[in-house]
């Protein structure tokens, strides 16, 4: 996470919310991405992160990443389609990044031109954790071999170098979901 923010500060982004933890429950999630989304506007740019657990098995068995406060009571999951629906009103540029499994499955919220989303893996694919990395295998390869030790400037191009020199494949292979593939996304 604070590899991400460092990357972001360092493009000149606004952090308007910066979660991990215990900070990062389902409500905190859902109200710093609606403020977030507010703030931006038309002509801004949301970047959302995620490093953590994902999973096919949240309430209605709906891919999801977990929040700090998942757990058996039906809370604590924020599902690809509530991204979606948290999302349904912003018409700025999106840039979605998912480090977890199941990952794959949160591509609703990529709904026009102006969104771009990468994730670990496919909706039934995991991702991995290296200690040696120091961050979570896509993570590493994607922000600080791709977009910072390549200097890359678009999510494409970062994409394509590191997909190309991730270790994992079949359904954990990284995915990406480009709203204009004709065109290029700047991050």
């Amino acid at each position: 996470a604070q590899d991400w923010r460092n990357y972001l500060v360092g493009k000149g982004y606004t952090i308007s919310s910066f979660m991990t933890n215990s900070q990062a429950t389902e409500a905190n999630i859902r109200a710093a991405i609606t403020n977030a989304a507010n703030a931006a506007g038309s002509n801004g740019t949301l970047v959302l992160i995620f490093s953590g657990h994902g999973t096919d098995g949240s309430p209605g068995d709906a891919h999801a990443y977990c929040c700090y406060d998942a757990g058996n009571t039906g809370t604590g999951y924020l599902t690809g389609t509530e991204l979606r629906d948290l999302l349904s009103g912003y018409n700025g540029k999106l840039f979605v990044f998912f480090d977890s499994c199941y990952s794959g499955g949160m591509n609703q919220s990529v709904t026009n031109a102006k969104q771009y989303m990468t994730t670990t893996c496919t909706n039934d694919g995991y991702g991995y954790d290296e200690s040696s990395y120091s961050n979570g295998a896509w993570t590493y390869w994607y922000l600080e071999r791709g977009l910072i030790g390549q200097s890359f400037t678009t999510a494409e191009q970062a994409f394509d170098w590191a997909s190309a020199r991730y270790p994992y494949g079949g359904g954990d292979a990284p995915q990406e979901f480009d709203g204009d593939a004709s065109a290029a996304f700047n991050i």
